[in-house]
């Protein structure tokens, strides 16, 4: 801790000591034209000096989706050698730089208000908002207020760093919530006396010192490699069941640090737990003296198998590969045919504990086709499934992320029936079912979509094709969801296929257990 606060020290006399050309900003034009001064003289250091409004950096209004060929949309670009933002005013809610785009929502990416090629950066009294999917609430002016672009909690991002040594942020707000990205990629970064709201994948590293933070959901770093530090925080818990800190094994230290929660809740330092890399001295919740799960982690067992390709086995053909359906090809990803599609092992985070086939690689794809049609016609599949992801939705985002379990399905032409189920920009809790058709590769919905919350572990589904009817139940615990269609029996194939277009990791589903017939 005192490494740290020392570190802190010595980075705020830096950021105070270097000589800087000084911009006034009082409109949204002039800092628009303060960021193309900054960037056409890369070498120089600049202090952008803001009076108090509500300046957009990207226009709210306009109906473009922001994109980057597959990489991340930035609203603005800062390059230049060291950089200070301050607001004039002491109360950080009246200046406030803003955005309101996310990932399928206003753009295709996770869309980032700044991307920062800067050494060092400064800055103190600032709010930095996304408002993708936060209502901006400016009370200085309510003519400024603007409700949040969508229901849906997507990926809503507000800083990147590359490059950068060191970031001190004295008395700001950080406003977004999922992949908040709070200066991300600063290799030392101090947030003094600042406000963050943030949900899973949020959190940047570094020391928080005086700070108040708001947990909408369960995990807000995905990992500290290099170490998160609080000190003399308050911490508001909105989560259900257990509040972690990451997703990944990673140094935690806390001390003088005070959570408040309004219901029953349990602090755990991560799922996979190593408490020796953590730390937490006068902890309390609610006032009372609390301590942080330690309980040992028991190792997952190793992958005990790789599953191969053109397998053989009780008169059908098994056929492991990876594949891009054409309804995805807006998204920029390609299978890789020189990796393995899946592997038996387990997953993380919702799947934990389950163990079964998973995804390797985006496209990942299952085809079973009987030898002899004649005998071995597949007209009927039950899976149970483990989902990565513990909210419902699913799948990492909605960008053509989804997963098709098909019957009677010719395995040559990709022609037949069968369920999907899909992240869509609807839902951030929820997948969207439907029936589908497949013919030659193409697909098309049979059925209106229907949200569903039932795709959660463990989750058991099943779809059969009987008297020329399409069925498919999902089951979570007592709740099931039917779906239903009647279909064409002349267009019927004898296979099966399972086609996953989503995320790996922890976007992940585990296959427990299928069964044809």
């Amino acid at each position: 801790m005192k490494q740290i606060i020392l570190t802190f020290s010595v980075l705020l006399l830096t950021m105070l000591t270097y000589a800087q050309k000084n911009i006034q900003i009082s409109t949204q034009e002039e800092l628009l034209a303060a960021i193309k001064t900054m960037n056409a003289s890369p070498d120089d250091d600049y202090a952008l000096i803001i009076q108090p409004g509500v300046y957009w950096l990207d226009d709210p209004d306009d109906p473009t989706e922001r994109t980057s060929n597959g990489g991340t949309p930035f609203a603005q670009t800062i390059h230049c050698r060291n950089i200070r933002i301050t607001g004039t005013d002491p109360n950080a809610e009246n200046t406030v730089l803003a955005v309101n785009r996310g990932q399928t929502h206003g753009a295709i990416g996770n869309f980032t208000m700044f991307l920062f090629r800067c050494k060092s950066i400064y800055t103190e009294n600032i709010t930095y908002g996304n408002y993708c999917n936060v209502d901006l609430d400016y009370k200085r002016n309510p003519s400024l207020s603007r409700k949040k672009r969508a229901e849906a909690i997507v990926q809503a991002q507000l800083a990147v760093c590359a490059g950068t040594d060191s970031v001190v942020a004295k008395n700001c707000r950080f406003i977004s919530r999922l992949n908040l990205c709070n200066f991300s990629g600063a290799r030392n970064a101090v947030f003094e006396n600042c406000h963050l709201e943030c949900t899973d994948d949020a959190l940047s590293e570094g020391l928080y010192h005086q700070c108040h933070l708001v947990f909408y959901s369960s995990k807000p770093f995905y990992s500290t490699s290099r170490g998160a530090t609080f000190d003399d925080c308050d911490i508001e818990i909105m989560t259900q069941g257990t509040q972690y800190f990451t997703k990944v094994p990673g140094p935690i230290h806390l001390k003088n640090v005070r959570f408040h929660c309004n219901h029953k809740i349990q602090l755990a330092w991560c799922k996979e737990n190593h408490p020796e890399l953590c730390s937490a001295e006068n902890i309390t919740l609610n006032g009372k003296a609390v301590q942080i799960d330690s309980t040992p982690y028991t190792p997952i067992p190793q992958i005990h198998e790789i599953v191969g390709s053109k397998k053989v086995e009780d008169g059908y053909v098994y056929e492991f590969d990876a594949y891009k359906p054409f309804d995805t090809n807006k998204y920029s990803w390609q299978p890789d045919p020189s990796r393995e599609a899946w592997y038996w092992g387990t997953a993380p985070d919702g799947a934990e504990g389950h163990q079964g086939l998973v995804q390797a690689q985006r496209g990942a794809r299952i085809r079973i086709t009987p030898e002899n049609p004649k005998i071995n016609n597949i007209t009927s599949a039950r899976l149970t499934i483990a989902p990565c992801k513990s909210a419902g939705q699913g799948f990492g985002s909605a960008t053509g992320q989804y997963m098709d379990i098909c019957v009677a399905m010719d395995n040559q032409t990709l022609s037949g029936y069968g369920l999907r189920l899909e992240r869509t920009p609807d839902y951030d809790h929820a997948v969207v079912a439907s029936i589908i058709e497949y013919k030659n590769g193409e697909t098309k919905a049979l059925t209106k979509g229907e949200k569903c919350e039932l795709y959660l572990t463990e989750c058991k589904i099943r779809v059969t094709i009987s008297s020329g009817v399409l069925t498919a139940v999902i089951q979570h615990g007592s709740k099931k969801q039917t779906l239903s269609c009647r279909i064409a029996l002349n267009k019927l194939g004898t296979g099966f296929m399972l086609q996953h277009t989503g995320t790996v990791g922890t976007g992940a589903s585990i296959l427990k257990q299928i069964e044809v017939r």
